[in-house]
């Protein structure tokens, strides 16, 4: 599982680079410099419009972060990004599992 990127949580939205800006009140220049990588987009940007765009979008999902103890999952973590359930999962060491609900459209940008 990999975090999304700027244009793939824009693409979320299905709108065009100008209609997304507009909506989110995001200058271009900026958008524009993310998804073609000029400059990095801060983790905690992406991580809000992730959660934004998801609820406008009506696709709010939730990921749980689940460690494994002999045979069971247990959850020890849930988050509307995807992002900050990866950081979690690599903090938590072990063998760690994140389960999606059916709402997670994760095919963006694939």
């Amino acid at each position: 599982m990999t975090s999304f990127s700027m244009r793939q949580i824009r693409e979320l939205t299905g709108l065009n680079r100008t209609k997304f800006c507009e909506k989110y009140g995001i200058p271009m220049r900026t958008v524009d410099d993310w998804e073609n990588e000029r400059h990095d987009a801060p983790d905690y940007i992406l991580d809000l419009l992730e959660r934004a765009v998801r609820v406008d979008e009506g696709k709010e999902c939730e990921f749980v972060v689940c460690i494994r103890e002999g045979d069971a999952l247990n959850p020890i973590f849930k988050t509307f990004s995807r992002r900050i359930a990866m950081r979690k999962a690599e903090a938590a060491g072990g063998e760690v599992m994140i389960i999606e609900n059916d709402k997670c459209d994760t095919s963006a940008g694939e």
